[in-house]
């Protein structure tokens, strides 16, 4: 089975050979992964963002990349899109154009879900997916 458990950061950061990104982008989020964050990581390590770009700061994941410090990394996301960046040039990075919710099936779930959370609003019934006024505090 899965061996799961909650760690502090830092051990996570240096027990970690694979570390894939699912957070949202916060101000308490936002350029969390640095340099230092990932030297931490162990020898030959492989970083994947897909969450949101800004999480982790682009040139100290080029640099990284570069100084060998990660084995290699895959990004959909970036601060700055459509990235044209110096990240691009790497050999040991996979560059998608943020393409995770693409899928037709994921677009019409999205649009779906955006139209009935409009007509639950017009009849004055509550959200679904209402964010609070604390969450908002929170974002960029």
């Amino acid at each position: 089975g899965l061996r799961i458990q909650q760690v502090a950061f830092e051990e996570m950061m240096t027990k970690s050979n694979l570390l894939s990104i699912h957070v949202p982008l916060y101000k308490k989020t936002w350029h969390r992964i640095g340099l230092e964050e990932l030297k931490l990581m162990p020898s030959g390590s492989t970083l994947v963002n897909t969450a949101r770009g800004g999480i982790v700061e682009e040139d100290a994941l080029s640099r990284a990349l570069q100084n060998g410090i990660l084995a290699s990394a895959a990004i959909d996301v970036f601060e700055l899109e459509p990235y044209k960046g110096p990240l691009t040039e790497l050999e040991n990075l996979i560059i998608t154009p943020h393409i995770g919710s693409c899928s037709y099936d994921c677009r019409f779930r999205m649009e779906l879900e955006s139209a009935e959370e409009a007509l639950r609003h017009l009849r004055g019934e509550p959200l679904q997916r209402e964010v609070s006024d604390q969450e908002y505090e929170y974002q960029l």
